[in-house]
């Protein structure tokens, strides 16, 4: 049965209002008799669930007898499930009252979900369950009678009223002392997982990334990529070594990648052979002597050497543009442009640079640092 919203009252007794106020005004109300005089029977077989509204039980544990889990979510603070049915003496049964109490972080401070209600018998054994609720990325790990988790004493020791904290797997045995009626709020552990930086090639330079550790809800930047590979760009990672998954840039903002608490996310290096395009490529000048430069294409895998002269010529002071030529050391796949490339013209009985040369002499063309 499903109710939305409102509110919803079981009663296997005729229902007195004033009776009804005073005990739920009376925090110290025990079960011990009937609210009123019979008023027919109630058995339902199947579970209730009611969204955000309140519920309450009155009778006797056996009328309104509920056989399966009562269900109330619970969506703010004058949302709740009381149960008031009074116990038979003679046939005693207890109430155990599971609060999901999830720490939602869209609802910082207010810790609103379920209760989950079901009946056990006297002297009856019942295991605490721990997936009773399920959030993606969390794990119950144990119900507490409190809802912050301060109640740590063991609720089977004699005098502790059945107060404490309940194991998730342990047997509790119901037998009214000290365990009777419970009202336990789940314990809630935030997941964290890992992610896993594969190089996807056994031919990888650079240094080793280990892995990255993060909480469930935890909004992070994945590491900077550390591996090279000659002759290949590194364009991004993925979750599958053939690029066919999930893909991620390097760096990337990321939030829950796992759901299981010390999950291992695995992430593969993607590459692409390089073309060596100077317009894409990022290309490292190096001067090697007053007139040879270098340039090596980023990938590692691709560097040319290029000298540059112009002729020796005696000027007859006119004007003249000295001629320079640049020759690659290696096959032009990029040519060089002679925009990469700064020089001056130096009279070899000079120091400075002197431009265009006008003077009658030898002149020499030397590379300036650069490029």
């Amino acid at each position: 049965m499903k109710v939305d919203g409102g509110k919803v009252l079981f009663s296997g007794t005729k229902p007195d209002e004033n009776k009804m106020n005073e005990i739920r005004q009376d925090p110290t109300y025990e079960k011990k008799q009937s609210q009123e005089i019979g008023w027919g029977n109630i058995k339902i077989d199947n579970s209730i669930f009611v969204t955000g509204g309140q519920m309450e039980v009155w009778g006797e544990m056996l009328n309104p007898n509920l056989m399966d889990y009562v269900t109330v979510n619970v969506q703010s603070k004058v949302h709740w499930y009381n149960d008031y049915r009074a116990k038979d003496p003679n046939n005693i049964w207890y109430s155990i009252q599971y609060y999901e109490n999830f720490p939602d972080p869209a609802t910082p401070g207010l810790k609103t979900g379920l209760y989950k209600a079901i009946a056990v018998l006297h002297n009856s054994e019942q295991s605490l369950p721990n997936d009773l609720y399920i959030h993606p990325g969390y794990t119950i790990v144990g119900w507490t009678t409190d809802s912050d988790g301060k109640h740590t004493q063991n609720p089977s020791v004699e005098g502790s009223g059945g107060l404490g904290k309940y194991e998730v797997g342990k047997v509790y045995k119901f037998d009214g002392d000290p365990i009777g009626d419970i009202v336990i709020y789940a314990q809630w552990k935030l997941h964290g997982y890992h992610i896993h930086f594969d190089p996807n090639t056994d031919s990888f330079s650079g240094t080793y990334m280990p892995d990255q550790t993060l909480d469930y809800n935890a909004e992070v930047k994945l590491n900077k990529n550390t591996y090279s590979r000659i002759g290949y760009i590194f364009t991004g990672w993925n979750t599958e070594k053939d690029g066919t998954g999930t893909a991620y840039a390097d760096q990337q903002l990321v939030k829950q990648l796992a759901e299981g608490d010390g999950a291992v996310v695995y992430l593969y290096a993607q590459w692409s052979k390089c073309t060596h395009d100077i317009n894409e490529k990022t290309y490292i000048y190096t001067l090697i002597s007053d007139s040879q430069i270098r340039r090596d294409c980023e990938c590692g895998d691709y560097f040319q050497i290029a000298s540059i002269t112009a002729s020796d010529t005696t000027y007859d002071q006119k004007y003249h543009t000295a001629s320079v030529n640049i020759i690659s050391s290696t096959e032009d796949i990029q040519p060089w442009d002679t925009g990469e490339i700064s020089y001056s013209l130096i009279k070899e009985d000079l120091e400075s640079a002197c431009g265009t040369p006008v003077n009658a002499g030898v002149y020499k063309a030397n590379f300036t640092a650069g490029g």
